[in-house]
């Protein structure tokens, strides 16, 4: 395996060289298929299997030392990025894979940098690709991102004099709103250096008349160590932090409940049961089992939040639970963007039950989350494995809960919080069981739904055209595709696919 990944770090950063330090995403794909190919499940088995020395070949071998610590520390810290990140903690490579690559992209640049020279003159800027980079005035990259902020945590944690010093400067200094940056935070809640984060704690509570700076740190607060984000907690509570709308904000990022949330009780109740199993270790079960679906929900999240991977058996319960204790974890499996991980035991729900509250929930997220627009989706592209353990069965199952529903959509309203608003119609589950069929190659089931195409929306004779002649390249093709010429809904499409058509149309066809 090192060789293998010896030729994939190479090619990565040649390609990106060339590119101006933009990694692909594609590189991203290559890398978790390594992962997948060998099995590996733990960032130590990436090292140990191969990486080390591909490293060490690479660069030098106290460089490649130097990565592994940086990437093994990955697993103590929240897995999820961006906007709808949450604060999931989990020791799986797979879930990690974005995090650890990020580490290991732009090293020839990373292994030279003086980091925290690299904070204090310079900003991050986003770069195209999965990976950002620190640059200089001539915006040429100098440092990753995600390198600077692990080696600076780790200095931290290592008590240095002049990392501590720099940061005492940022948070106490009468300039901290411009040293005290999203990048420097962050690497402060990773360094699980409490003496650090505690200043961060004193600047939280001091800043009563500084939303920017409260938002700053509690948006990143959860970024790090369960431990620190507990610490954080506590200072809420103990303060009534929540009265401030962007302490209130960031609680909702954390949890999963997306800013919809206006009632202060109901997220204070959230973080209080929440926090009672987080640092107390109060008992799960009673929780699990409870009536409320608020405490339903807390628990879930106290569980995923310290290790994702412990969620199973509650899920399990929940799931097979009275009807509010489907849907909160449905819910929750929502909200936390834990679908991904999820959906097989989702799949089980869509295939047990016909309560279309719980269906309406359930069917939110079983398919691309493309396939909610009014767009075309048979032009999209979708990862091999993405139905792969999908049963056969859940076609003509798809086809009843159609029948279930007695108008084109039904809404679910209220349950099992005030907050929920979601809505199925019987054009998405269509498109789902359009996509299902495309993607097994199933071409009688396309055949059945081309000949109950006039009941398609115009929308649906589109993508059913795309998939036919683009895709599945039916012998029927052609036939639909004159159809859709002599209709205004499908006609653009038609005439834009007949361009791209490789054999002509015959004299008769036109």
């Amino acid at each position: 395996m090192k060789k293998q990944l010896l030729q994939f770090l190479q090619s990565m950063e040649h390609k990106a060289k060339k590119e101006g330090y933009v990694y692909q995403y594609e590189d991203l794909d290559q890398f978790k298929a390594i992962i997948k190919e060998h099995q590996l499940k733990t960032v130590e088995e990436l090292f140990d299997k191969g990486l080390l020395d591909a490293l060490t070949e690479l660069y030098e071998q106290a460089f490649a030392e130097e990565l592994k610590i940086y990437c093994s520390k990955q697993t103590t810290y929240a897995f999820q990025n961006g906007l709808y990140r949450r604060s999931m903690h989990s020791h799986s490579l797979e879930e990690q894979a974005t995090n650890v690559l990020s580490i290991l992209a732009g090293g020839s640049l990373n292994k030279e940098a003086n980091v925290i020279d690299v904070v204090r003159y310079h900003q991050a800027r986003y770069y195209q690709g999965f990976v950002n980079f620190y640059s200089d005035q001539k915006e040429y990259a100098i440092a990753s991102q995600e390198f600077v902020h692990a080696k600076f945590a780790h200095l931290l944690e290592e008590d240095d004099a002049v990392a501590m010093q720099y940061v005492h400067d940022a948070v106490f200094g009468e300039n901290n709103v411009a040293l005290l940056t999203h990048s420097l935070i962050q690497s402060i809640v990773r360094s699980n250096n409490m003496k650090a984060v505690e200043w961060l704690g004193q600047l939280l509570i001091a800043a009563q008349r500084q939303e920017g700076t409260r938002q700053a740190i509690l948006e990143n607060a959860d970024r790090g160590t369960p431990q620190v984000l507990i610490y954080f907690i506590k200072l809420i509570k103990e303060h009534d932090l929540l009265r401030f709308s962007a302490v209130q904000r960031a609680v909702e990022t954390w949890i999963g409940l997306q800013y919809v949330v206006e009632d202060k009780k109901i997220i204070q109740k959230l973080l209080d049961i929440a926090y009672d199993v987080l640092a107390n270790g109060a008992d799960i079960e009673p929780l699990v089992q409870s009536e409320d679906a608020i405490k339903n929900y807390a628990a879930l999240w106290a569980i995923a939040t310290l290790q994702v991977q412990n969620i199973e058996p509650a899920l399990q319960q929940l799931l097979q639970g009275k009807k509010h204790q489907i849907l909160s974890a449905l819910y929750f499996a929502h909200a936390t963007n834990l679908e991904p991980y999820l959906r097989f035991h989702i799949l089980d729900v869509i295939m047990a039950h016909d309560d279309l509250d719980i269906l309406t929930m359930a069917i939110q997220d079983i398919f691309p989350i493309y396939m909610h627009s009014k767009y075309h989706f048979y032009d999209r592209s979708i990862h091999p494995d993405y139905f792969k353990h999908y049963p056969k069965t859940l076609i003509p199952r798809l086809e009843q809960i159609v029948e279930l529903m007695k108008k084109q959509e039904y809404t679910l309203q209220g349950k099992p919080f005030p907050w929920i608003h979601y809505t199925l119609t019987k054009e998405y589950i269509i498109n789902g069981t359009m996509l299902l069929a495309v993607a097994w190659n199933d071409h009688d089931y396309i055949m059945k739904i081309y000949n109950n195409r006039q009941a398609l929306t115009p929308n649906q004779r589109e993508n059913l055209l795309g998939f036919m002649v683009e895709q599945l390249k039916m012998p029927i093709a052609n036939t639909f595709l004159i159809e859709c010429l002599q209709e205004r809904g499908t006609r653009d499409l038609a005439l834009e696919l007949i361009k791209k058509k490789k054999e002509p149309l015959d004299d008769a066809q036109i």
